[in-house]
């Protein structure tokens, strides 16, 4: 063991020549040499020239870095000769030494990085063009004179000297790359010949040419920041060509009769002025200069005894900083400017803040200011800023205010809604905020980033991009409460569906259309002619408190209590009976409203004056005609296209006798025509898209509905710049009919047929079975491994809250009520279809039929429903689900039919799953697709793929409500495993019929035998690499050992203790 230890130290002693034997020996020599010139021998032992990198650097045995940086006195000269034998010179790093003229002057052919820091060069002067460096930088205490177009291609470069340099422009056009030039001058060169430079950094030192100012005006840049170390006038009005100017510096008084103008300055996006030393640069007290307002402005350090009018500076776009000024104790006077972010910090200010500046950002910090914060700034002290918006908070510290604190609550948030269409709202209101982007409707939606300020700090277009709803929405305001707020979409009277009476007198009223808060409505309870003084309100709930009366109230009726409640134009009136807690609930079936009140207590109605009740109406004595319909709904809707014109409005309506109105998204309808108890016309407007209709039958009864227009052009799948994946065409229907080769509903996936997996294995794709599942009443689609799960779910009843009132299981409750089988000569004629029906267990006059159909023709099957034709390809499974005389608790209410599909590991045995070869190589994850989901379009599709096989289904965007077709939406939820889509169907009283279907793909990407030969291949290394790798790996630590030791010794000897102590200083100058 010891003899191996001497070996492996021996052979590490052998490293260093090794490296130096790498290394060329032109540049081995090149290195000596430099290295005797300058006398830093002695901080490479055994003449390793690669072994200090803080000095000379080596990569790829080559030097590629100089840095030499200790040497404080040497009488050599650093020549172009030292240096030129590196041919692979990247780096270059010299200070404290004297270079020549030839030095200066030569190009290092691959230099990137050069440095030369404080060094001398007597009598220089750059002559010719410097190489394409990155960074080149020359540090010097010398008045030398710089052409700076031989420089201006480096990426970034600084001429840098205490004293200044001479700085000269180039004589000829000169194409410049430098994003940042940084020069110490005497004077202005002249930028005329130079192309426009990124960023130019001037500072111009105590002996600054003054009759230079005039080249001033020749330099284009995007950002232009001066220095000046002594005063000067102000000239920089006079360029034309800057975006943005920073200036800094002991400006002279002004002798002139007006302020100076930059108006004429359209080039200018951005201006600092910075005053230095003599701080009096102003006009009579007044800011000294004129801008335009569209230009980001800072004023810093200066006496100024008026404050300016921000009426002249400033917009949306631009902050206004007046920072560090001696304003002489003035007041913040009332806001009057146009902009919306300014700054104030550190100006000696008093007195309070105007609430005119609440639809601005306020900085005000570091004044004298006091009283109270307005609500406005106060209500977001929590907020915490984002890239364009400060931190609130930040921005009032350091004054005097009596509400400086972030535990106050917010009590004058007060947001406002206008709907302006189905995707678009208004949002205004008191102290509503900065930032409309932290506002999420229904509480999960942010709003898009791209919103529209009408009037910052109060009034926002938000668009949401996504579907208002039909009857209300939400919207979360994150900031100051994290409170969701409900918002009517359309002003309709209140509804009560709920009482409680406490106690101790508080009334609290469930339902919908209350005010969303306090203010946010008129509203106002009477209880027998007593205010009920209210306590709390939202859009589902108002409470109130109703003080003992002095009195009985004269307009009780026996035990029960009339309830008036007002909310804007609207009355609801209605009777309860306050000795009970609850019970106060009660449907009134046959109220409308005219003078009839319903008792919610008995669910009775009772006439006002002089009126007699018939049943269906309080009517007049001497009147006597039809009674009212008493339960109106909508079943079905024919639209027209995007261009308006007749549409018709299918359901129970009523009497000819009464008033019809039609409203879409809010707007009046034109030609409203009662056609019969069943029909309805009218002319709608031109439009597009997903709208609200609203049907106010006698200015009091109001049914909501779903509208689409139909769409003249229908895209098909699959689009980008083609419809159908660029593979298919187009069908009028919406439907895409593929190239040959091509598969799927857009045409997006190459037909995958016998030998096509892709030169690994050949043979033919696996077979497809469909198997009926009689408990579930649903089908189970197998290939391979992979099992396909498709059922209905449940049957909901909703009301027009969109709660669930009812909600049927159908899963394992159907009856196979019989099976169809042909075979026959002719395809046309191959049928293979399972009927399904149960009745539902607590609504048993309703029937649910599902018909399950597999397509069994090898070329396929033609359908027609609900007016669209489609094509079906063999091993396609069809349902067709009708839902017959379902009995509605409400004639608001809607139904929701849910059908699951699901995928999973197969456990049903066939041919395919038994006789299967080794299917690892197919094995991936579940993949859910419902990106396709599109109530615009006329098909809805999903994809669920598992281990290559892919299921995809498609639900036609139209049911069959009472005989004739309508829209209807889809909702989409899924897990890991599993799509459920819900269908929201319409109030279909005699019957709905919905005609899903779904088919299975076997992906091009799946491949019939995996080759499982390599795995006998991968064997045979497995027993060398088991028995290698752990003795490499001891060799390793054994070697890491010993260099470790190695390291321990050499870091005691004096020279290296040297070496390290020179290399700190280096890195310490080189931060500095």
């Amino acid at each position: 063991m010891e003899k191996l230890i001497i070996i492996i130290i021996y052979l590490l002693s052998t490293i260093p020549n090794l490296c130096i034997s790498a290394v060329p020996p032109n540049e081995l020599s090149c290195a000596e040499n430099l290295a005797t010139k300058f006398d830093f021998k002695g901080y490479f032992p055994n003449n390793d020239y690669c072994g200090n990198s803080s000095i000379i650097d080596c990569k790829n045995s080559s030097i590629i870095g100089v840095s030499i940086t200790f040497i404080k006195i040497s009488s050599m000269v650093l020549t172009e000769q030292d240096i030129s034998c590196f041919p692979n010179l990247e780096k270059l790093y010299i200070m404290y030494l004297t270079i020549s003229q030839s030095f200066l002057n030569y190009n290092i052919t691959k230099g990137k990085k050069i440095d030369l820091i404080d060094v001398s060069c007597p009598n220089c002067r750059l002559t010719q063009k410097l190489g394409n460096y990155i960074f080149y930088s020359f540090i010097s205490s010398e008045n030398l004179v710089f052409n700076i177009g031989l420089v201006c291609h480096i990426v970034q470069v600084a001429l840098i000297s205490i004293s200044g340099f001479y700085l000269e422009g180039p004589t000829e056009f000169t194409e410049c790359n430098s994003n940042r030039m940084t020069l110490f001058g005497i004077n202005y060169p002249d930028f005329s010949n130079m192309n426009s430079l990124s960023s130019v950094y001037l500072n111009l030192v105590d002996s600054f040419d003054q009759n230079s100012i005039l080249n001033f005006s020749t330099i284009s840049s995007s950002y232009v920041e001066i220095y000046h170390f002594t005063s000067v006038p102000f000239y920089y009005n006079q360029n034309f060509k800057i975006s943005e100017l920073s200036i800094e510096a002991p400006f002279e008084n002004i002798n002139q009769l007006s302020k100076i103008s930059f108006v004429n300055n359209t080039n200018y996006k951005s201006i600092v002025i910075k005053c230095n030393g003599n701080s009096n640069f102003n006009f009579n007290g007044e800011l000294p200069i004129i801008l335009n307002n569209n230009v980001t402005f800072e004023f810093i350090n200066s006496n100024l005894t008026k404050v300016p009018s921000l009426s002249e500076f400033g917009d949306y776009d631009n902050k206004i900083t007046f920072s560090n000024n001696k304003f002489l104790d003035l007041n913040l006077p009332i806001y009057d400017g146009n902009g919306i972010n300014y700054i104030f910090d550190s100006n000696g200010i008093t007195g309070t803040i105007d609430k005119s500046w609440c639809n601005t950002i306020l900085s005000i910090k570091d004044n004298k200011m006091n009283g109270e914060i307005p609500s406005c700034y106060q209500c977001y002290f929590n907020y915490t800023g984002n890239s364009k918006i400060p931190n609130i908070y930040n921005g009032f510290s350091g004054n005097q205010f009596t509400n400086y604190d972030k535990n106050i609550p917010c009590t004058t948030f007060r947001p406002q809604i206008k709907i302006i269409n189905s995707t678009t709202l208004n949002v205004f209101g008191d102290d509503i905020g900065f930032d409309p982007y932290l506002w999420k409707f229904n509480g999960s939606i942010i709003m898009n980033s791209a919103y529209q300020i009408n009037k910052f700090g109060s009034d926002y277009i938000c668009n949401i991009g996504s579907y208002i709803g039909l009857d209300y929405f939400s919207i979360l305001f994150t900031i100051p409460h994290e409170f969701l707020y409900t918002f009517p979409i359309i002003e309709k009277p209140i509804f009560v569906s709920n009482l409680t009476i406490s106690n101790d007198n508080i009334y609290t009223f469930s339902g919908l259309y209350f005010s969303s808060y306090i203010s946010y409505k008129n509203q106002s309870i009477l209880i027998d002619g007593f205010e009920c003084n209210q306590i709390s309100t939202n859009f589902f709930e108002t409470k109130c408190y109703l003080p003992p009366p002095p009195q009985t109230p004269s307009i009780n009726k026996g035990n029960l209590n009339l309830v008036n409640i007002v909310i804007n134009k609207f009355q609801n009136k209605f009777y309860i009976n306050s000795t009970i807690e609850t019970g106060n609930e009660m449907t009134c079936l046959n109220c409308n409203g005219n003078s009839d009140i319903c008792d919610k207590s008995s669910g009775n109605c009772f006439c006002e004056n002089g009126k007699y009740y018939s049943g269906c109406l309080c009517l007049d004595l001497k009147l006597d005609i039809e009674c009212f319909q008493t339960n109106p709904f909508i079943s079905s809707i024919s639209p027209s296209t995007t261009d308006g014109g007749i549409s018709t409005i299918f359901g129970s309506f009523g009497s000819i006798n009464f008033n019809y109105s039609v409203l879409i998204d809010g707007t009046l309808c034109n030609g409203v025509n009662y056609i019969s108890n069943n029909e309805i016309i009218f002319i709608s407007p031109p439009g597009n898209g997903i709208k609200i209709l609203t049907l106010i039958i006698n200015g009091l009864s109001s049914l909501n509905a779903i509208y689409r227009y139909e769409n003249k052009l229908v895209k098909c799948p699959g689009y980008t710049t083609t419809n159908c994946s660029g593979n298919g065409i187009c069908k009028s229907n919406g439907e895409c009919q593929c190239n040959s080769g091509w598969t799927s509903f857009d045409c997006s996936i190459i037909l995958n047929n016998y030998n096509n997996n892709n030169g690994d294995g050949g043979g033919e794709i696996p077979q497809t079975y469909s198997v009926v599942d009689t408990n579930s009443g649903g089908t189970n689609i197998l290939n391979q491994d992979v099992k396909f799960q498709i059922y209905l779910k449940t049957l909901k009843e909703i009301n027009y809250q969109g709660k669930t009132i009812k909600e049927y299981q159908l899963q394992n409750n159907w009856n196979l009520n019989s099976t169809f089988s042909s075979s026959s000569s002719s395809s046309s004629n191959l049928i293979k279809q399972y009927k399904f029906s149960q009745n539902l267990i607590e609504n048993k006059e309703t029937t649910i039929i599902s018909l399950i159909e597999e397509v069994v023709n090898p070329d396929g099957k033609e359908y027609r429903f609900a007016g669209t034709q489609f094509k079906l390809n063999q091993g396609s499974i069809k349902f067709t689900i009708s839902i017959y005389n379902y009995s509605f608790q409400s004639n608001l209410n809607t139904l929701q039919l849910d059908l699951i599909s699901t995928v999973d590991q197969s456990t049903i045995t066939t041919t395919a799953t038994t006789n299967s070869n080794d299917n690892e190589c197919n094995s991936k994850s579940i993949e859910i697709d419902t990106s396709n989901i599109n109530d615009l379009s006329n098909f809805n599709y999903i994809k669920i793929s598992k281990n290559n096989k892919i299921l995809e289904g498609r639900f036609i965007n139209k049911v069959v409500s009472d005989g004739r077709a309508t829209f209807f939406s889809t909702t989409i939820t899924n897990d890991s495993n599993s799509i459920i889509v819900s269908l929201n169907l319409p109030h279909c009283k005699s019957e709905c019929i919905i005609d899903p279907d779904f088919s299975l793909i076997v992906s091009p990407d799946f491949k019939s035998e995996c080759n499982n030969n390599n795995n006998n291949e991968n064997s045979k290394w497995l027993i060398p690499v088991v028995v290698v790798i752990p003795l490499i790996c001891i060799s390793v630590l054994i070697t890491i050992s010993i260099l470790i030791y190695m390291k321990r010794v050499r870091s005691n000897h004096p020279l290296m203790k040297l070496i390290k102590l020179n290399k700190n200083k280096n890195n310490n100058n080189n931060k500095s």
